[in-house]
C-alpha cells in the first residue's frame, strides 16, 4: 500500500505545472523537472496560458495565451493584469499599474501619463541572477521611492476537474524601511466573450459579480448560437482579510471587495480615475445590461509593514456556463491540501504523441516510458476528431499492458485529421488529453500518391458549396486538386476564357513545395488579382513538366454552408 501511495505521489509532479518569478518586463521561465512552457506558453491543461509576461498575460501577438479550449486560438480576454495602489510617509495616492489597458498589451505605457505624472508610472526591471528576476517599483517617484518587491507563482493542471483555471499567487514584499499604508491591489479583466469567427463578438458581453463565490465573470448574452458558450472569470481565493496588515493570516474567506465596471468608451483616463475606481466598493450581486465592457475587482485596503510580506492568490478560470462554479469549488479545494490533487485520482503522467503523413495513412506514434513506470498503468486511448482540434473526439484505438506504441490510420484525403492520446490506469483514472503533448492542434491531411494517369485527376469537393464542412475556419476556404502528377501545374479560367488563377505543384513557384511528393495541391479560391472567385463553372488544364495535359471543370456555389 505504501509504494502504490508513493507512485500516486510521484505522479503530481508530472501533473502540476509550478513557475516561481521574482519578475522583470520579458522574465525567463525557471528550469524546473515539469512539462515545459514552450515560448512562454502553458499548454497542459484545458486552459492555455502564457507566463513570460506576468503579472500581466495577454494575447496581442501570442497564440495560445488565455486560450480556451486550448488549440481553439479563442481567447475570450484580452488580458489579465494587476494595479497596485498605496501611500508611503512622502508619497501618497500613488498608482502603479502592471499592464491594465494598454494599446498594444505590452503592459508598458498605460495611459502616456507616466513621463508627466510621477505617480503613475511601470515598474523597474531587475535582475538578481540567472533564474530570479523581479518588478520592483523603488527607483524614481520623483526621488520618493515606494520599495515594493513582487514575487509570483502560477499553478496549473492537466487533470479533469482541475484543467479548467491557473492559480497564480502574488506575493508583495515591503523592501523599505516605512510601512507602505492604504495598500490595494485590484485585477483588470478586459474580455471579448465569443468564438474567434464571431463578428463584433464583444459588444454584447454582461458583467456578473457573484457574491456567494466571489466571483467576477463575463459572458456573451445569447453565447451566439452555441458558439461562445464559455463564461471566463478571476476570483480571489486567499488573501488576509480587508483592513488587515502584513502580520496577518491569509484567510479563504476574505473576496473582492471592490468592482468597477466601464464601456470601452469610458476608460480611466487619469492616474485619479483609477486611484478612486479601483476602492469602488461592491455588495450584493451584480449583473449588468449587455454592452462593451471591461471590469476591474480588487482587494483592500492593507498595510505593508516595512520587511513585512502579503499574499494574494487569485483564480483565473473558465467554463461553460454555469459549470464555471464547480471549476471554481475544484480550484478552492485545492488550498485546503497545499494544491495537491488526491492521490487517488491522479491518472498515469500524459504520453508524447507524433504522427506523419505517408500517403492516406497517418502513422501515428507515442513516447510513454513515464507511463509504463507506474505500477498501475493499464494502456492508452488514441482519440480522433474529423472537425476540430478540441473534438468532438472518437475513441479509434485502446490498448492494454503490454502496450502499443504506434497505429496507422487512413485518412480521408482533403481533410484534417486530429488525433489526441493519453494513458489510464487501473482505476480507471485517464491523463488528460488537452496538453500540447498529447495532442497536435494543427492536425494531419492525408495526402494521395502522385498519379501518372492524368484521367485521374479529381477535384475535392465538385461542386464547392458555400464553405465546405471539410474546412474548419472559413480562412480555409479552399477545393484540393487530388491524384496529380508529381510536379504540374493547373491553369485555372473561368467559361469564358478568362485566366483566374496559376497554382504550382512542386514547381518553380510553389510556396508550399511537398517535402515528400504527393498528388495533392488546394487552392484557396482567390483569382491572380487576390479577389474572392464568384459562384459559376471552371475550367482547369493540368500541365505537367514534359508538356502533357489534362482538362477538366468543376462548380463553385457561394453563400451556403
Amino acid at each position: 500500500m505504501k509504494k502504490y501511495l508513493l507512485i500516486k505521489f510521484l505522479k503530481v509532479f508530472w501533473l502540476i505545472l509550478t513557475l516561481a518569478y521574482t519578475f522583470p518586463l520579458m522574465a525567463q521561465l525557471n528550469k524546473i523537472p515539469v512539462p515545459p512552457a514552450y515560448e512562454g506558453k502553458i499548454q497542459i491543461g484545458k486552459l492555455w496560458t502564457g507566463n513570460d509576461d506576468f503579472p500581466y498575460t495577454t494575447n496581442f501577438g501570442y497564440i495560445g495565451y488565455m486560450d480556451y479550449p486550448g488549440g481553439s486560438e479563442d481567447y475570450y480576454v484580452s488580458l489579465f493584469s494587476l494595479i497596485l495602489s498605496g501611500n508611503t510617509a512622502t508619497q501618497q495616492n500613488i498608482v502603479v499599474d502592471l499592464g491594465a489597458n494598454t494599446s498594444s498589451g505590452s503592459g508598458v505605457n498605460t495611459f502616456g501619463l507616466q513621463r508627466v505624472d510621477p505617480q503613475q508610472e511601470p515598474w523597474e526591471v531587475h535582475d538578481s541572477d540567472d533564474f530570479h528576476v523581479f518588478w520592483e517599483a523603488n527607483a524614481s517617484f520623483n526621488g520618493n521611492p515606494w520599495n515594493l518587491r513582487l514575487n509570483t507563482k502560477l499553478r496549473a493542471w492537466s487533470l479533469e476537474d482541475y484543467d479548467d483555471f491557473v492559480l497564480v499567487q502574488y506575493a508583495f514584499t515591503n523592501t523599505g524601511t516605512t510601512d507602505i499604508t492604504d495598500f490595494w491591489l485590484a485585477s483588470s479583466m478586459p474580455a471579448e466573450c465569443g468564438e474567434k469567427t464571431v463578428e463584433n463578438r464583444n459588444l454584447d458581453d454582461i458583467v456578473v459579480f457573484d457574491s456567494q463565490s466571489g466571483l467576477a465573470y463575463m459572458h456573451d448574452d445569447d453565447g451566439d448560437n452555441g458558439l461562445s458558450p464559455y463564461w471566463l472569470g478571476q476570483a480571489l481565493i486567499k488573501a488576509v482579510s480587508a483592513g488587515g496588515t502584513s502580520d496577518d493570516v491569509e484567510t479563504s474567506t476574505q473576496i473582492w471587495n471592490t468592482l468597477h465596471y466601464y464601456r470601452w468608451d469610458n476608460i480611466p483616463n487619469s492616474r485619479e480615475a483609477l486611484y478612486t475606481r479601483i476602492r469602488e466598493s461592491v455588495s450584493g450581486d451584480v449583473e449588468t445590461a449587455a454592452g462593451v465592457w471591461d471590469v476591474f475587482s480588487g482587494v483592500g485596503p492593507y498595510t505593508i509593514k516595512a520587511g513585512g510580506d502579503l499574499e494574494f492568490t487569485i483564480c483565473y478560470i473558465y467554463g461553460s456556463g454555469e459549470e464555471i462554479f464547480p471549476n471554481l469549488a475544484s480550484a478552492c479545494s485545492l488550498l485546503e491540501n497545499n494544491f495537491s490533487i488526491p492521490a487517488e485520482v491522479i491518472p498515469p503522467p500524459t504520453p508524447t504523441l507524433d504522427a506523419v503523413v505517408n500517403g492516406p495513412v497517418i502513422e501515428i506514434t507515442w513516447s510513454g516510458e513515464q507511463s509504463e513506470l507506474q505500477l498501475d498503468f493499464a494502456g492508452y486511448r488514441l482519440y480522433k476528431s474529423d472537425l476540430s482540434p478540441n473534438g468532438p473526439w472518437r475513441l479509434l484505438f485502446q490498448d492494454q499492458v503490454p502496450p502499443v506504441r504506434a497505429y496507422q490510420d487512413r485518412g480521408q484525403v482533403g481533410y484534417k485529421n486530429y488525433y489526441a492520446i493519453s494513458a489510464y490506469d487501473t482505476d480507471g483514472n485517464e491523463s488528460s488529453i488537452w496538453s500540447t503533448k498529447s495532442k497536435i492542434p494543427q492536425g494531419f491531411e492525408a495526402a494521395t500518391f502522385p498519379e501518372n494517369d492524368l484521367d485521374k485527376i479529381l477535384v475535392i469537393p465538385n461542386p464547392y458549396i458555400g464553405n465546405a464542412t471539410w474546412e474548419v475556419n472559413d480562412y480555409e476556404n479552399k477545393i484540393l486538386f487530388s491524384r496529380l502528377p508529381e510536379k504540374c501545374t493547373i491553369y485555372i479560367y473561368s467559361l469564358s476564357a478568362d485566366l483566374v488563377d496559376i497554382v504550382y505543384h512542386n514547381v518553380n513557384g510553389d510556396p508550399t513545395p511537398d517535402a515528400n511528393a504527393t498528388g495533392d495541391e488546394s487552392w484557396d479560391l482567390m483569382s491572380q488579382n487576390d479577389q474572392t472567385v464568384v459562384s459559376g463553372l471552371y475550367v482547369f488544364v493540368v500541365v505537367t513538366e514534359s508538356g502533357e495535359k489534362a482538362t477538366g471543370r468543376f462548380a463553385i456555389i457561394k453563400g451556403e454552408k
